[in-house]
């Protein structure tokens, strides 16, 4: 559980960065964004074994329109 509170608390961080912005840099893919961006494949995976919901659109929208725009 405490795991899971890790990964929740840094998902929330991240969402807070994203917003007004369509990227973590802005309005094009950055840095932040490809480093990020093999973890969302990688937690999918996890959510799918493991029956959890890292990206829930409700909790984390940002993070939801984010991960959709950047596997595009």
């Amino acid at each position: 559980m405490e795991e899971i509170k890790q990964v929740s608390n840094a998902l929330q961080l991240l969402e807070e960065m994203l917003k007004g912005k369509k990227f973590f840099g802005g309005e094009k893919v950055g840095f932040l964004d490809i480093a990020f961006g093999w973890i969302t494949i990688w937690l999918g995976a996890i959510e799918e074994v493991a029956a959890l919901d890292f990206f829930n659109p409700y909790q984390y929208p940002l993070l939801h329109i984010w991960s959709n725009k950047f596997k595009e």
